[in-house]
């Protein structure tokens, strides 16, 4: 039997490549509880100020990242992120008008979010907590609460419930854009149809993944790097490899990368780039060449063919075959590294599912 078969077989009875492929029927679902809960959420904010943050810790993390990039685009109003264990630190103190925070935590037991959460209301916020766990801390502590979808995740490594919570903010700054008067119709039936895509991406993203997996398996330092919304794309490949893998790798905006981390190149560092589209292409082009001529290992995964950019980057390329709007793409682009990660985990004969130094829990 050819060993990549087996390979195959051996990390399709993993809990996590499992639950990667449950994520385009809960994504469906996420939109549709979320849609019912919107009017509720709306009812939290005062006088229509519409003041909103968003913390969190590791992967939900990274969800709070794209999900305020979302919003700030469509309100035209910057909501800031940060990390749950920072929150107390860097957070205006009691007496402003802070309007609402959004809590994200998979287990709901976090201790850094609980803590955050805390202190969030302390200070006289609304907090809206999301959870895939009713019943959690976290849920107790919500002013209004999100129960993804996503249900109980086994695997360590979070997947499904990184883009549940990732929809969940996504179709909440869609809706509170259209309380803004900012019509966003298109992106609103791209959301609507996303799921559709994720499921054909994530059966054509295997086979480059597989190889990929063959290449990267030999180094022990990985470099992602992303723009705009996929910046948190390249932070949650990164963790996903690290958390698996045993890999040090780590994600940067594409052009920060060029800022002391180039240092770092050589022929021993692979470079994943994420591309949604929205990039200028004479700048990657540009940092693409500076790190070739570093004899970097780069490939580059683009959401389709049609964004051209095989004309312009002669690296190794994979093509989602699927566009989205990039506000979007994060949902869709994280895919083919969700897989990567599996496989590249069962390739060092680990198990994904089952890092030896991590928990569900943080404490």
């Amino acid at each position: 039997m050819a060993i990549e078969h087996d390979i195959t077989n051996i990390v399709s009875k993993t809990h996590m490549y499992k639950e990667i492929f449950q994520q385009p029927n809960i994504i469906n679902q996420t939109l549709q509880n979320a849609s019912k809960l919107f009017p509720d959420f709306l009812n939290l904010f005062e006088k229509n100020d519409y003041n909103l943050s968003i913390f969190g810790s590791g992967t939900s993390y990274h969800a709070g990242i794209a999900g305020s990039i979302a919003f700030t685009n469509i309100i035209g109003k910057y909501v800031p992120i940060d990390h749950a264990s920072e929150w107390i630190y860097r957070y205006p103190r009691k007496g402003h008008n802070l309007g609402v925070a959004i809590a994200i935590s998979q287990s709901g037991e976090s201790g850094d979010v609980i803590r955050a959460a805390q202190n969030a209301k302390s200070q006289g916020l609304k907090l809206v907590s999301v959870t895939n766990v009713l019943g959690s801390t976290l849920d107790e502590l919500g002013d209004l609460t999100f129960i993804t979808p996503a249900g109980e995740e086994k695997a360590i490594a979070a997947t499904k419930s990184y883009t549940s919570a990732l929809a969940l903010l996504l179709e909440w700054a869609i809706k509170l854009g259209h309380e803004h008067h900012i019509q966003q119709e298109s992106l609103s039936e791209e959301l609507r149809n996303v799921s559709y895509k994720m499921e054909k991406i994530l059966i054509n993203s295997e086979k480059s993944m597989k190889e990929l997996t063959d290449y990267i398996s030999n180094y022990n330092i990985v470099y992602f790097l992303g723009t705009g919304s996929n910046f948190s794309t390249a932070l949650e490949g990164a963790m996903k490899l690290k958390e698996t893998g045993n890999v040090y790798a780590e994600g940067f905006g594409f052009r920060e990368f060029m800022h002391g981390h180039l240092q770092l190149v050589s022929e021993e560092t692979p470079i994943i780039i994420v591309l949604s589209g929205e990039e200028d292409l004479s700048v990657i082009k540009s940092g693409i060449e500076r790190l070739g001529n570093l004899k970097g290992s780069l490939f580059t995964i683009t959401q389709s063919k049609e964004q051209n950019i095989e004309t312009t980057i002669t690296q190794n390329q994979m093509s989602l075959g699927e566009y989205v709007d990039p506000l979007i793409s994060p949902l869709t682009l994280v895919l083919p590294l969700q897989l990567l990660a599996c496989y590249n985990s069962k390739k060092r004969n680990l198990n994904p599912d089952k890092p030896t130094k991590l928990s569900k829990v943080t404490l």
